[in-house]
């Protein structure tokens, strides 16, 4: 197979993969990823830098397409950390890493209203 064939076809089987999983993560009610207002760049940025050690390339092209398709790129804006990506369901203030010496908290907390993520994000 030449170069540009492979590197179609390729490109073809990865697009479908990634089709594949986001209609699996729609089903499981995940979305919302195109309204920049609920979901801010910079927690759309953190969820795909997190997918990296979990080592799923299918997932950091998803994050990296949901990025593209918004115009935007993947550097943090200048006043935000990725610690501060993440925004409360409850009351939209920002969730911190729970102490991890606290078992009783879930991997990110609230300290605003006291939501605690039940599972880590994303």
């Amino acid at each position: 197979m030449e170069s540009k064939e492979f590197d179609e076809s390729c490109v073809d089987q990865f697009a479908s993969a990634m089709k594949r999983k986001l209609a699996k993560k729609r089903e499981e009610g995940r979305g919302g990823w195109s309204n920049k207002e609920d979901c801010p760049k910079d927690r759309l940025i953190k969820m795909m830098s997190d997918q990296f050690d979990k080592g799923d390339p299918i997932n950091v092209a998803n994050f990296a397409m949901m990025l593209w398709a918004r115009g935007e790129g993947t550097a943090y804006s200048k006043d935000q950390s990725p610690e501060q990506a993440y925004a409360c369901p409850e009351c939209r203030s920002d969730m911190t890493p729970s102490d991890e010496a606290d078992r009783e908290l879930k991997p990110w907390y609230c300290h605003e209203c006291g939501f605690n993520e039940p599972e880590a994000l994303p």
